[in-house]
């Protein structure tokens, strides 16, 4: 009977424990284990026993990928105990125990919080990793981040802002708090708008993203995710190019009123 412990940012880890042969991963609330970050595709992956009585990880959605001990993997890969997946910001950890381990529960002792120098993204990662890589942009650059409830002076810091950082900082305020991106036509059932958060990551993509566009696409995507002071739009896949304003571009800052293009379909960025 295996037991998935389930590591979140800023949550206690949680453990669930399964007696079928397949456990289904993904953000739908049909799945066995639901990962609601939209970084998590609807059904993402299965863990299921094999007629030679070992586990293994397979990929159900090709759109965002799994990290296997801090490797991407692309086909279906055995399972030992105490492996660990990554699925977006989540850390898992595979046991074939039908109790977690306190080891696995621990997450002060050798978990940290990271965000990638090259793309921003943040996630829970491993101290036993050897050069872990980003789950978005590939890169294996970290900087960690302070947790801020185990440092109780944390909260007790002060900071002093001149009027331009002040300025700066309610522009950004105001982008995180009112962000959203909108078709500039609407396509008959695909959803037309999407609110953004500091802690959600938008996909451009095909028709198991949260923006669909039209056209032909070979891997091709796009993400919309907060920096910590902007919004950042990256492009992802061979076709087709990302276009914002009507120049191609693979990464950049979004300004209040940008015109996205992918494929045939139009996206604009707006505050407010």
């Amino acid at each position: 009977m295996p037991t998935i412990i389930i590591h979140e940012l800023h949550k206690q880890p949680r453990a669930q424990s399964f007696a079928q042969n397949k456990i289904v991963i993904g953000r739908e609330d049909g799945c066995d284990i639901v990962l609601t970050h939209t970084s998590v595709s609807r059904q993402h992956a299965q863990i299921f026993l094999a007629s030679d009585h070992n586990y293994y990880v397979q990929m159900i959605s090709q759109k965002n990928p799994i990290l296997a001990n801090g490797k991407i993997i692309s086909e279906h890969t055995s399972l030992k105990e105490g492996d660990e997946l990554q699925f977006g910001p989540y850390l898992i950890y595979f046991s074939k125990e039908d109790k977690a381990m306190p080891k696995y529960m621990q997450q002060k002792t050798h978990l940290y919080e990271a965000e990638c120098r090259g793309c921003g993204w943040q996630g829970t990662l491993s101290e036993h990793t050897r050069n872990p890589i980003c789950p978005r942009c590939g890169l294996s650059e970290f900087n960690k981040v302070e947790d801020m409830f185990s440092n109780p002076m944390a909260n007790e810091r002060t900071s002093t802002l001149d009027a331009a950082a002040l300025a700066r900082l309610h522009q950004s305020t105001k982008a995180a708090k009112t962000a959203r991106i909108e078709r500039v036509v609407a396509i008959p059932g695909k959803p037309s708008k999407i609110n953004l958060t500091e802690s959600t990551v938008v996909v451009i993509g095909g028709s198991d993203s949260d923006l669909p566009f039209k056209g032909l696409r070979i891997g091709g995507t796009a993400t919309i995710s907060w920096s910590g002071t902007n919004f950042i739009v990256q492009s992802e896949g061979f076709m087709p190019k990302l276009k914002i304003n009507g120049n191609v571009r693979e990464k950049a800052t979004l300004k209040n009123g940008d015109v996205l293009q992918m494929g045939g379909t139009e996206f604009k960025f707006l505050i407010g």
